[in-house]
């Protein structure tokens, strides 16, 4: 049997990476079970073939290294440890890893001495997966260089996305849904603020998008950004917004273009989302970003205020080139799907077993 290794709930997306495969493995009838390893909080479905195990301290950092890898069941065909934060659970063999992205090494600064020492220790425990498997090229280039692992050894594994849930809806209907006004151009972003996501550099965009146009944040700005937004005059144009997940395919469709400016991202399941409800997407050109959106989007450098804030005008002021963005963004969507993301994932778990 395989037994899925994962800490994360279904509503992260590392949770709903998880979630999707295994469902579909389930569906195929894989000899495969879920151990739910429980820090805090309960994974949000309920299963028989999800077992959980509760961590004893009330940090997760100290489940995760000292309980967790000791108490897995031994005597499985194959161990799946889910991501790089219960990196040490690969102890148990024969394992795969997955990696979702390596942020605390590429940007220690936004991250405390602990959260450092815990991950650097966790990563090197994945690294001792029979396969590991990066979720873009950029993860795996980045897992390679600063774990100094054989390129032979590191598997790219696409996400997916559900295309009968993340689909194009009217744009009307979502706004009235939603509460949002008919009359005004909606940017929307999705995702936390921290340093590595630019929605700073998100907010001086802003200005420059013209006066009818709103923000729609998806995820509660920092204090830091609530100040810039204050200063730059824009403040009152924000609408800060965390629905459930049953709501997102609405709350996309109901914008006019989905801005992604960050410095970095493991693979950037919201771009996929976004493209999938056909929401033009205008994002950054940096880390895994490109392979996602190829040519279904515009990109400019993170950096790039005027360029971004251009392209979104455009976007704004020619139906012609949303309807095409649009269509492209639909078409590329297309191409992920968590059937492949579990196809490829089950034919790595074979070349391990064999």
């Amino acid at each position: 049997m395989v037994l899925l290794v994962n800490n994360a709930w279904k509503g992260t997306g590392v949770g709903r990476y998880i979630d999707s495969i295994f469902k579909i493995f389930i569906k195929e009838k894989k000899d495969i079970e879920m151990l739910y390893i429980k820090n805090s909080r309960d994974y949000g479905e309920k299963n028989k073939l999800i077992k959980i195990m509760e961590g004893p301290f009330p940090k997760a950092e100290i489940n995760n290294y000292f309980y967790f890898p000791r108490k897995i069941p031994k005597g499985e065909n194959l161990y799946h440890i889910t991501n790089e934060t219960i990196g040490r659970c690969c102890s148990s063999k024969p394992s795969v890893g997955s990696c979702m992205d390596l942020i605390p090494f590429l940007y220690p600064s936004n991250y405390n001495k602990s959260t450092l020492f815990f991950r650097k220790r966790q990563l090197a425990g994945l690294k001792k997966a029979e396969k590991v498997i990066a979720i873009s090229e950029n993860t795996k280039k980045d897992f390679i260089k600063i774990t100094k692992t054989a390129k032979e050894k590191v598997e790219v594994v696409y996400l997916g996305v559900d295309t009968s849930i993340f689909k194009k809806r009217d744009k009307e209907k979502s706004r009235k849904t939603l509460g949002l006004p008919q009359d005004k151009n909606i940017i929307i972003h999705v995702g936390r603020d921290e340093p590595r996501k630019n929605v700073a550099g998100l907010i001086k965009i802003f200005p420059g998008c013209g006066k009818d146009t709103i923000l729609l944040k998806v995820g509660n700005l920092s204090e830091q950004s609530r100040i810039l937004a204050r200063k730059l005059g824009v403040e009152k144009r924000i609408i800060e917004m965390s629905p459930k997940d049953s709501l997102m395919p609405i709350v996309y469709s109901s914008a006019d273009v989905f801005v992604f400016p960050s410095f970095y991202e493991g693979f950037g399941l919201p771009i996929l989302e976004a493209m999938a409800c056909g929401v033009p997407v205008v994002a950054s050109n940096t880390s895994s970003i490109p392979e996602v959106v190829e040519n279904s989007g515009i990109m400019h450098s993170p950096q790039d205020i005027t360029g971004l804030s251009e392209s979104i005008k455009s976007i704004f002021n020619s139906k012609s080139l949303s309807n095409s963005i649009s269509k492209k963004g639909l078409l590329r969507a297309s191409v992920f799907t968590w059937e492949k993301c579990a196809k490829k994932t089950w034919e790595v778990y074979e070349g391990v077993m064999k």
